[in-house]
This record gives structure tokens, C-alpha cells and sequence, in this order.
């Protein structure tokens, strides 16, 4: 049973995580796709080069944790409220728009040596950041899953202090990643 509706209580109209990310991470990669379809259209195939690298990047984003969804997390069974489930949804849906609608005012076609030097940093930092926080997704994931298996236990709901790795120098790696992902 994915969605619970309670006609005592608002409060118990829930969705499965599970199924919460999911729809998040496919709307996010479905927003930035269709962005640069209509952007295609109004400009007549006169796109900035950022426009389709900020689109790009962000749709490469939400499907690596598309994918994650589907075959590394490990969900709790706890559940999301509608209301979480509509703002998330809605920030996906919008993402793209406030990364590229504000450059469309500035757009320059010619990209100077300096600012490729900048892209190809930038976009060295997004890879190894997104391939440093799945790694950080896939130790955390194990971490559940090895505590369910070693207590026999159905009930994923407990949390563990991770070690090792990026865990020695910052305490959220994952969300420290996430920050230069879209810095």
C-alpha cells in the first residue's frame, strides 16, 4: 500500500520513501530535458553552451540518483507526508529554470579561453564529486544492510555511525558533495 490516506487526519496522507525519491529523481531529470526542448524552441537552436551543460549536468545528477534509488539506498520504512512529497516535486520541477532562465538575460554565444578554462573545472569538479558522493551512498547503504542481515531483522529504520573514508574529515560527506555538485 503506497499512499495511506486517514479521513480523521491530514497529517496521515503519506507516500512510501521509496517511492517518494523516485518520483523526486525522475521529475529532475525529466525538468532540465524538457527545459532545453523549449528552449530549443523559442531560440531556434541558438542555445548557450552553459544552458545545455547546466541541463545536462542536472539531468546527469537526478539519474545517478535515479539509479541509486533503484539499487543502492536502502529505505527506511518510514513514510513522507503529501506535503514534503509536493514541495520536493516542485523544487525539481524549478531547478533548471533558476540555474539557466537568469543567464538567458546575460546570454553571451562566445566563450572566452579563461571561461573554458573555468567550464573544464567545473565540470571536473561535478564528476568527481558525483562519483565521490555514490560512493559515499553505497557505504551508507551497506551499512543498513549489514545490520539487517547480521540481527535478522526486517526493520530498517535504525541509523549507524559510519567510519572510514571521507567519515574521518567531515562529518556529512555525502551533503558536502552535494553542495560542490551544484556550486
Amino acid at each position: 500500500q503506497s499512499i495511506v490516506y486517514n479521513k480523521r487526519s491530514w497529517s496521515q496522507f503519506t507516500l512510501e520513501n521509496k517511492l517518494a525519491w523516485r518520483l523526486f529523481y525522475c521529475v529532475g531529470m525529466a525538468s532540465p530535458i524538457a527545459f532545453l526542448f523549449v528552449d530549443v524552441a523559442q531560440l531556434s537552436f541558438k542555445l548557450h553552451p552553459g544552458h545545455v551543460a547546466l541541463a545536462l549536468m542536472i539531468a546527469f545528477q537526478t539519474g545517478r540518483r535515479l539509479f541509486e534509488s533503484f539499487f543502492v539506498s536502502s529505505y527506511s520504512p518510514r513514510r513522507m507526508h503529501v506535503v514534503a512529497l509536493l514541495s520536493g516535486l516542485a523544487y525539481y520541477l524549478f531547478l533548471p529554470t533558476a540555474f539557466i532562465m537568469p543567464s538567458q538575460q546575460f546570454a553571451v554565444f562566445e566563450i572566452s579561453p579563461n571561461q573554458y578554462f573555468l567550464i573544464m573545472i567545473g565540470t571536473f569538479l561535478f564528476v568527481w564529486s558525483s562519483y565521490e558522493q555514490n560512493k559515499v551512498h553505497r557505504d551508507l547503504a551497506q551499512l543498513r544492510i549489514r545490520h539487517i542481515q547480521s540481527h535478522q531483522s526486517e526493520s530498517g529504520t535504525k541509523y549507524f555511525l559510519p567510519s572510514g573514508g571521507w567519515f574521518r574529515q567531515v562529518y556529512s560527506p555525502h551533503y558536502m558533495f552535494e553542495i560542490v555538485i551544484y556550486a
